[in-house]
Formats: C-alpha cells, structure tokens, sequence
C-alpha cells in the first residue's frame, strides 16, 4: 500500500502533532490499533469513570 505522506520526515511530523493534540485534550482517553484488510487504523476513545457521583 502506499504512503499517505511524502517523506519520513513528514510522517513523523504529523505523528508528533498528533500526539502532542491527544495529550492536551481535556478528557481521559485510550487508544488501540485496529487491524483491518487495509491496514492498521488507530482509534482513540473517551474514558469515562464508572464512580457514582450522587
């Protein structure tokens, strides 16, 4: 399958972003990879706390 990105350089560039994004977001999340025919896709998902608050 080919690159979505033009260079190595690029494709970590766009990674770091991706996680620096991730790591500011305000809510508690997760991610997995997920293996399909494709290829593997990332998912990230909210975590939210189980804890009754009442």
């Amino acid at each position: 399958m080919a690159s979505i990105y033009k260079s190595q350089t690029g494709q970590q560039a766009v990674e770091q972003l991706y996680r620096d994004v991730l790591q500011r977001w305000p809510v508690a999340n997760r991610h997995v990879v997920i293996p399909t025919r494709q290829g593997d896709t990332n998912s990230v998902y909210a975590v939210f706390s189980s804890v009754d608050t009442r």
